[in-house]
């Protein structure tokens, strides 16, 4: 989730970015942990697109653009 974070509060940056280039980590592990990576980052990043939206008042995601 700290990952999925970082990448959702760098602006452009978002859940499909962040799956895309993570992706390929999850190979070698189990299903069940793989899937909870997954949703880790895809839910840190949708919390990280708020950051940008609150501290610089610009949307970081298009989910973001509606609360702007």
């Amino acid at each position: 989730m700290c990952i999925g974070l970082a990448l959702g509060a760098i602006p452009s940056l978002g859940t499909s970015v962040g799956i895309r280039v993570l992706l390929p980590l999850t190979f070698g592990v189990e299903s069940v942990g793989a899937m909870i990576f997954l949703i880790g980052l895809y839910k840190g990043s949708l919390l990280g697109g708020s950051i940008s939206d609150i501290l610089l008042n610009t949307p970081g995601t298009a989910g973001a653009v509606v609360t702007y």
